[in-house]
C-alpha cells in the first residue's frame, strides 16, 4: 500500500486564509466562559438507573483510537510504507456494570467485530477475552 507524500510547506494563499479568519482572544475567552459556567464543578448524577432482564440487549459504547505511522524513503512513493495500530475499547453503563458484577450466574458476554478482513494481526487482551 501506498500513500501519497504530503506537501512539505503550505502554499501562501494558505497562510494568508489563516490568519484573516482567527478571532480575537477576548472573543475566544468569553466564549469558554459561557460554555463553563453552568456546568457545576465535580458534580455526578450517579450510576445509570438501567436495569436489564435476562432477554435484553446491554447498551454499549464503543471508542476506537487508531495510529498510522509513515516510512519515508527518498521521493518515491511506492517504498512508502504504512503502519496502522489501535485499540478498541468498551464502555459499559455504570448501572449495569454492578448488576453483572453482583449476578452469580452471569451471561456470556459476545460480540463481533466485521469487516476485520484487511487487518493483519488482533492482539486481544488476554486478561479480559477468551
Amino acid at each position: 500500500m501506498s500513500i501519497p507524500r504530503p506537501p512539505s510547506r503550505r502554499s501562501e494563499a494558505s497562510r494568508n486564509l489563516i490568519g484573516q479568519s482567527s478571532i480575537t482572544r477576548a472573543d475566544s475567552i468569553s466564549s469558554l466562559e459561557f460554555r463553563t459556567a453552568c456546568i457545576p464543578m465535580g458534580v455526578s448524577r450517579g450510576p445509570s438507573p438501567l436495569t436489564i432482564g435476562m432477554a435484553d440487549t446491554i447498551p454499549l459504547a464503543v471508542a476506537f483510537h487508531e495510529i498510522v505511522h509513515s516510512y519515508f524513503r527518498g521521493a518515491d512513493e511506492s517504498r512508502c510504507q504504512a503502519k496502522m495500530s489501535g485499540e478498541m475499547m468498551l464502555s459499559f453503563p455504570a448501572g449495569i456494570v454492578t448488576i453483572l458484577a453482583n449476578n452469580p450466574n452471569p451471561a456470556k458476554l459476545a460480540f463481533r467485530v466485521k469487516n476485520t478482513q484487511r487487518l493483519t494481526s488482533i492482539l486481544p487482551n488476554k486478561q479480559l477475552v477468551n
